[in-house]
């Protein structure tokens, strides 16, 4: 992650948005008064978004394994003995690297991701190039909701919805 500029507390919501969605390494403040005395904490995890889908959890976890790099382990239903779903739909899938994400195929009772009024958000995870990569291998038959740009605050930034109708936020503060 690049310097931070500016106002500290830009400092102290731009890390907690990133250790919500369960990227690594981050830093977490606990309040403004602890501004003065911040460091980097490594191995700590946030929340990992898991996503429910509709019956192609395997092909949607291996784009984005494509996409972000990373491990990617999967289990299937007659593996871990799930009997609400075909024996080689994925019980559990999950991508581990700069980008974590946890996913299954929907069962019987389970209602396939739909998302609306939220993104997944990947500011400043990575360097501009990697982010810009990142962003056209999501948008590749997806839907740009609003292009990778300048913004006037002079950070770049862009929305779209993936093939799988997930929604993300894109954006870094060009390096100097």
């Amino acid at each position: 992650m690049g310097a931070v500029r500016g106002d500290p507390r830009r400092l102290i919501a731009c890390q907690r948005t990133a250790v919500t969605f369960g990227w690594r390494p981050f830093v977490v403040l606990v309040s403004v008064a602890d501004v003065g005395r911040w460091r980097y904490a490594r191995g700590m995890s946030g929340l990992i978004p898991y996503l429910l889908f509709p019956g192609n959890a395997a092909e949607a976890l291996r784009h984005y394994q494509s996409v972000f790099g990373g491990e990617l382990q999967l289990l299937d239903y007659a593996t871990a003995g799930r009997h609400d779903g075909p024996g080689d739909a994925v019980a559990h899938g999950q991508l581990s690297g700069l980008v974590e994400l946890a996913g299954a195929d929907a069962g019987a009772d389970d209602d396939a991701v739909q998302m609306g009024g939220m993104f997944l958000s990947l500011l400043g995870t990575a360097d501009a190039l990697t982010l810009t990569d990142w962003y056209d291998a999501l948008a590749a038959d997806g839907r740009v909701i609003d292009a990778l740009q300048k913004r006037p605050w002079g950070d770049y930034d862009g929305t779209l919805v993936d093939r799988y109708g997930i929604r993300w936020l894109i954006g870094f503060h060009p390096e100097d």
